[in-house]
């Protein structure tokens, strides 16, 4: 069996877009899911960082590549009748 997680383009945007770290305590927060706050980040807010690649063009070539490079291989193992797909929403 193989397993294929699937999501929905602007979940993964909001998901990586919204990704922020803290470079001293290196907990990954995110400002639409799991914003940081005083019960779950105890470090000052001067070590929250987004990574300079976490960007919309970025991310919209990232999942681009993605669904490209996966796409044949989703293709063979359906028509084999292997293929699980998973709503990772």
């Amino acid at each position: 069996m193989v397993l294929s997680l699937s999501v929905d383009k602007d979940i993964i945007s909001k998901r990586i877009n919204g990704r922020i770290i803290c470079t001293k305590c290196f907990k990954i927060f995110n400002v639409y899911f799991n914003p940081p706050n005083s019960r779950n980040h105890y470090c000052e807010k001067k070590y929250l960082k987004k990574r300079s690649d976490d960007n919309p063009k970025t991310i919209l070539n990232r999942f681009e590549t993605y669904v490209a490079k996966t796409k044949p291989m989703l293709d063979y193992y359906n028509k084999k009748g292997s293929l699980c797909k998973i709503d990772g929403n």
